[in-house]
């Protein structure tokens, strides 16, 4: 029992010392990061907030990417709304014009509208 003991405890120890030198190794590498940067600050606790700080700015440019996409989104689809309201009004127009070309000949775009009256 006693072997199992050590056993499991020595597993556990290497588990915890895996996820310690994980996490380690992350922050270092933010460390560095931040050192290729030129914003090392000396001291832990120093350091620790320029880490938070970087990831704050990261989130915060993350944030206003999305935003920037979303908003482009919007506009094309305005955009496109207005395309749609515009090829109406144009297409109405040209219908316009067509009947008012066509209403003295008997075409027969306007033989069930215009021409009711002239067939006697």
């Amino acid at each position: 029992e006693k072997k199992e003991k050590e056993r499991r405890q020595a597993e556990e120890d290497a588990a915890v010392a895996a996820v310690d030198s994980r996490v380690n190794i992350e922050h270092d590498n933010r460390l560095k990061f931040l050192e290729e940067r030129g914003a090392l600050v000396e001291g832990k606790h120093e350091r620790h907030e320029a880490v938070q700080k970087l990831s704050a700015s990261h989130q915060a440019k993350m944030f206003m990417s999305t935003a920037r996409q979303q908003a482009l989104e919007e506009n094309k689809a305005e955009q496109m709304v207005r395309e749609r309201l515009r090829e109406r009004v144009v297409n109405s127009v040209i219908a316009m014009r067509a009947d008012a070309n066509d209403n003295h000949k008997g075409t027969p775009r306007t033989w069930g509208r215009h021409t009711e009256g002239d067939r006697r």
